[in-house]
């Protein structure tokens, strides 16, 4: 009872590291897939537990958010699909780190760090959605969402509007083309209508006639929301659709969500299989828009 509280958990964790130390070393790189590897998060916990200055606790926390990441990319690399536990941890380090972030919102150094990290974590989870199994959707949507809105708000927890993760259960695609400003005042690049606002990371770089890449989600819906709108350095003169195959049929092709029929002049590159990676370029008639070559996209490490 005379111990003070700060030596009571500096106590209570050293004696769970004696007491697990044994399993917690062999833990150590564990992959999402061991039975260890929930000793090998608790060895993590309990490392931080140990660390009292906040802003070192914050970068900590943000290099074992790095980890996971690494976890994430070798498991890609094996062939097998997106750990939710890894996913989970992940999204439980970040959070805590921007919770640290909110006290201090005058450590630069961190902030940049936070919202970097975000950057790329955010960009490498959308471009692995093919191999999320449906049942890891959920958590995936959810790590998304917030490393897009730690992007909006500057990492300072006050966005004024945010990504919903249900808004990316649909699937994710990038469309290239020219940016179009309808008069009912939606956008629509190469021809397929995206909402624009707020919650897009450069959405204020869209200009009429200018030819962009947007990386869009489609939520539960049906509908398509820019995540991200980036003006083309070169002319853009074949409108493109990237994305995951879902659905093949002898009308046409689901990528991402997003339907789009086939022509006679139709012409798939490579043999296609629902899963695979693809890029289409469409064709615009007086019936509609329609798709020209399809090629696969090569996986990234």
């Amino acid at each position: 009872m005379w111990l003070k509280p700060v030596a009571v958990s500096a106590v209570v964790v050293f004696s769970l590291s004696v007491a697990g130390g044994g399993v917690m070393y062999a833990a150590q790189d564990a992959s999402p897939d061991s039975s260890l590897y929930r000793a090998k998060l608790t060895g993590e916990d309990l490392r931080v537990m140990l660390i009292f200055d906040d802003a070192h606790k914050a970068n900590v926390l943000l290099d074992q958010s790095q980890q996971r990441m690494e976890e994430i990319n070798a498991t890609i690399r094996e062939g097998r699909p997106v750990p939710d536990n890894a996913l989970s941890a992940m999204n439980n380090r970040n959070e805590r780190a921007a919770d640290i972030l909110a006290g201090q919102p005058e450590n630069t150094a961190l902030r940049a760090r936070v919202l970097t990290q975000a950057q790329e974590q955010e960009a490498r989870l959308l471009a692995i959605w093919p191999q999320v199994p449906v049942g890891g959707r959920g958590t995936y949507a959810e790590v998304v969402a917030n490393l897009h809105n730690t992007q909006l708000d500057g990492g300072a927890g006050s966005a004024q509007v945010s990504l919903r993760p249900e808004e990316l259960s649909g699937g994710i695609l990038t469309i290239t083309g020219l940016a179009e400003l309808g008069a009912d005042g939606k956008w629509r690049v190469g021809g397929v209508e995206v909402n624009v606002d707020g919650r897009t990371l450069d959405g204020s770089q869209m200009k009429a006639g200018a030819g962009v890449s947007v990386l869009a989600a489609r939520s539960s819906n049906g509908r398509l929301h820019a995540l991200s709108a980036n003006v083309q350095t070169t002319a853009v003169s074949t409108a493109l659709v990237s994305g995951a195959i879902e659905k093949i049929t002898d009308e046409g092709i689901t990528v991402s969500g997003q339907f789009i029929p086939f022509s006679d002049t139709t012409l798939p590159l490579a043999p296609l299989k629902v899963g695979e990676r693809v890029q289409i370029t469409l064709h615009s008639t007086a019936n509609g828009l329609f798709a020209g070559s399809i090629s696969q996209i090569a996986a990234t490490s």
